[in-house]
């Protein structure tokens, strides 16, 4: 199994407004933290299972080939819980086998505390269960603009950094054959937005 580690280093954040019960990590510092590219289709489906849960803690998987995010396995929160998630045993085992005969890996771990602000707290850093895949923390689901973020988790479940999301939509599979041949339809390809970053 790879490790996040290997691919991103994140840069310290701060969160003024955390609750109490919720008590933040210490973060750990870094320079010139990198970005975790997204697929808009692999964003919203993360969104969109995240909201058809609310108001109780949703959670899932992400499945990376290299540094990218292929695919999302949504989980049952068998915890039916607004401040506690655990993701069914039968599910992680399944969608990990599947990655390991797609040549994946887990590469990231996504929830969505209703109540609290999207910072790993210590209890969350401390029952990190894959300590080498990225955090992603989902809040304002019912607002029209969402909030995701990401983390690694460092020090052995000491501490944090943030990963950097920016959002893409990616080209149309037959525009890639069309490039290929020398068939452009000018400088800018068509099935194809600017990128967003998510702050």
């Amino acid at each position: 199994m790879q490790s996040a580690r290997r691919f991103f280093s994140r840069s310290p954040i701060q969160d003024p407004h955390q609750q109490p019960d919720n008590e933040p990590a210490p973060v750990a510092a870094t320079s010139s933290p990198p970005v975790l590219r997204l697929k808009e289709r692999l964003y919203h489906e993360i969104l969109d299972h995240l909201r058809e849960v609310h108001p109780h803690e949703g959670c899932g998987l992400i499945a990376f080939s290299d540094r990218e995010p292929v695919k999302v396995y949504p989980g049952t929160n068998i915890l039916r819980s607004s401040s506690r998630y655990r993701m069914s045993d039968l599910e992680v085992l399944r969608a990990v086998d599947d990655m390991d005969r797609q040549g994946w890996w887990l590469g990231a771990i996504y929830h969505s505390p209703p109540n609290s602000h999207p910072i790993p707290s210590t209890t969350e850093l401390r029952e990190a269960n894959w300590p080498d895949a990225l955090m992603l923390i989902a809040s304002r689901l019912t607002s029209p603009t969402p909030n995701l973020r990401a983390y690694t988790v460092t020090d052995g479940g000491l501490s944090y950094e943030e990963v950097e999301i920016e959002v893409y939509t990616e080209r149309l599979p037959w525009l890639a054959t069309v490039r290929r041949n020398g068939l452009g339809f000018g400088n800018r390809s068509q099935g194809q937005r600017s990128p967003r970053r998510i702050r």
